[in-house]
């Protein structure tokens, strides 16, 4: 008789799941709560997307049709340049469909450099890529430089090695002598275009010390040192000693540890000088001083002590100085005991004057930066308050709360500073931030901040939550928001704008948009949602032919029109003149939005009454009224939905 076989995984003890999980590293345990219910309910943590992910549970979310229908066009770009898809092939191959990316961005090829996915690398820039996802994708055009200098900040040898491989060219110095006048300009276009140079090694090593990587610092100083070696007497060799000379010592400062920055000084071997002379210190001044009380690590106090030693010198009482050593410690946001330098600072005789420093760590989101010069007299005053309050706009853009949260206690919000929160935290979809808000505010002063404005920020954000909750606070709204939301690139916020009962510009003007932008997917949701083509379906259709819109987008719209296929040839000559018209007014509208491109400004830029529209709950904003937007840049518009 054959035993009855059972699944095992129906009698694991929680005790034992949580002891396996604890071996599958960060998302292994994520993973485990397909296992049955049981485990489900044990591990309900998300999976994180910045580490590497399972290429079955990568695909199982991000295959299925609309997998992206939540995800704005920057969450896109994000999902196809996170760990998870870059650390696999398979799993890059599934986020670039689901995402339909723009392949020509190399945002994703400095992402998987600086995570060291090598394979990933290769595949992004091989030709054949090409043939996979489009026959119209051109090459990348791959700054070799700036990707060495991303690899080697990150400490990745194996990749700053195949950038060297892939780079064979060496830049011809000598043939510029003669022409002094170019020499200029030819030397920019070398350093941006050659890495085997001196400057351009020396130049990474001095990333690759930034990031705190001592091995690979030297191997690429010994690389700089034989190419310097072959540029003897050229002007290459004169860049490579001066990137060197004035960038290597703050650089090591800034990442490594003391005893990394002390062997830099001492000779390289048998005859060979240092990379660094003795006597540097005694040049750097107020830079060297902020690279050292700003590092990395604890030993931040014996590196400055080491510089003050060997001749460093700083006027601490100068007010340029001053100021520019506070914002170089609000910089880095994540540092360390920040209050503590700060204090060493503050008993050198060295004071916050000003807010640069709290404009800063306000855009940094550095809550211990922003609570610590409050108390110590860093204000803003009448000449820079324009900028101090565009950064609480970008505080609350980024969804900084801890860092607002100081600035509430550290001094008193008035109106003025609220308006800009707001709008931050509508245009950033920061829901954390605006109920804060709400929580912090009386009721009648939050209904004045939730204007028209708000919501049409809250639709570029993309969160339909957002949306949600604007309108259960009362907020008002206007027709401009379905242009926003279809700018957005999520699918759901044009759902839940057709649900709430937005009002609607000229539905031609919705369609031209999401035409003029390749936000195909768009098309049906927007029909769906109660928008129709208008008077004129046809010169949608010519916009769409226009824009080289797909075959399956132009036969949904004859679809749509109750055109016959046969007569689309003829219905676009004969619309010809009205889809320009109507790319006319679309341009103007983006070109409109665009002035408000990560700005904020006072005033009504765009007069929706040239297009016969009312401007819904939200006409007749107080002149003065705080107008804070954010419409995605020309570059990245170009193609898809990516």
């Amino acid at each position: 008789m054959q035993p009855t076989r059972v699944d095992a995984s129906l009698v694991w003890s929680p005790a034992i799941v949580a002891n396996i999980a604890s071996e599958l590293g960060t998302n292994g345990g994520a993973l485990l709560r397909f296992v049955n219910k049981a485990t489900a309910q044990q591990f309900q943590k998300e999976i994180d997307l910045s580490q590497p992910v399972a290429s079955w549970a990568f695909a199982e979310r991000w295959s299925q049709p609309g997998a992206c229908r939540q995800l704005t066009r920057q969450q896109r770009k994000q999902l196809t340049s996170c760990d998870a898809a870059l650390s696999d092939l398979a799993n890059l191959r599934v986020a670039l469909t689901a995402a339909e990316a723009k392949l020509e961005d190399c945002s994703r090829l400095h992402a998987a450099a600086a995570g060291g996915y090598l394979e990933t690398c290769r595949w992004l820039v091989d030709p054949s890529f090409t043939k996979e996802f489009s026959a119209e994708r051109k090459p990348l055009s791959v700054s070799w430089p700036s990707l060495l200098n991303c690899a080697a900040r990150s400490g990745q040898r194996a990749v700053c090695e195949w950038c060297l491989e892939q780079c064979k060219d060496v830049p011809d110095w000598n043939s510029r002598s003669m022409f002094p006048w170019v020499a200029t300009n030819m030397e920019r276009g070398i350093k941006a275009k050659y890495i085997r140079s001196s400057y351009a090694l020396g130049s990474a090593a001095c990333s690759a010390a930034r990031g705190g990587h001592e091995g690979l610092t030297e191997w690429l100083l010994q690389q700089a040192a034989e190419l310097a070696a072959a540029e003897a007497g050229t002007r290459g060799e004169a860049c490579g000693k001066e990137v060197i000379e004035q960038d290597l010592g703050p650089a090591a400062l800034k990442g490594c540890d003391l005893a990394f920055v002390a062997k830099l000084t001492a000779p390289c071997g048998p005859g060979q000088p240092p990379y660094l002379p003795a006597h540097w210190p005694n040049k750097g001044g107020w830079p060297l001083l902020a690279a050292a009380l700003f590092s990395r690590g604890l030993d931040w106090r014996s590196k400055v002590e080491w510089l003050l030693a060997r001749g460093t010198q700083v006027l601490y009482t100068d007010r340029y100085i001053q100021c520019r050593l506070y914002q170089t410690g609000v910089e880095e946001p994540l540092l360390e005991a920040l209050p503590e330098r700060f204090d060493w600072l503050r008993n050198q005789g060295c004071s916050p004057v000003g807010s640069n420093a709290l404009k800063t760590a306000l855009r940094k989101g550095s809550a211990q930066a922003v609570g610590w010069l409050l108390a110590n007299g860093a204000v803003s005053n009448a000449h820079d308050a324009m900028m101090f309050l565009e950064a609480i706009w970008h505080a609350a853009v980024s969804g900084h709360l801890p860092a607002l949260q100081a600035l509430r206690e550290g001094m008193e919000l008035g109106p003025a500073h609220w308006n800009p929160l707001l709008h931050g935290a509508a245009k950033g979809g920061q829901l954390r931030v605006l109920t804060w808000a709400a929580e912090c505010l009386p009721p009648d002063a939050l209904a004045t901040q939730l204007n028209a404005k708000t919501f049409r920020l809250a639709a570029l954000a993309g969160d339909p939550a957002v949306l949600r909750w604007m309108r259960e606070h009362g907020a008002a709204w206007e027709p401009r928001a379905w242009l926003t939301g279809v700018g957005s690139g999520t699918e759901a916020v044009v759902e839940v704008l057709g649900e709430l009962g937005c009002p609607q510009p000229a539905p031609d003007l919705i369609y031209g948009v999401a035409l003029e932008k390749g936000q195909w997917r768009q098309l049906p949701v927007l029909r769906r949602a109660g928008v129709t083509l208008g008077p004129q379906p046809a010169a949608i259709l010519a916009l769409a032919a226009l824009n080289r819109a797909p075959k399956h987008v132009r036969i949904w719209i004859l679809d749509e029109a109750g055109i016959e296929p046969q007569a689309e040839a003829a219905a676009v000559q004969a619309a010809e003149a009205a889809a320009t018209a109507l790319c006319e007014r679309v341009e103007q509208v983006l070109r409109e939005l665009g002035n408000e491109s990560e700005t904020w400004m006072e005033g009504n830029i765009y007069d929706w009454e040239r297009e016969g529209e009312s401007d819904g709950e939200g006409a007749g904003d107080e002149e003065g009224d705080w107008r804070l937007g954010d419409w995605p840049g020309d570059g990245e518009w170009d193609g898809g939905s990516d």
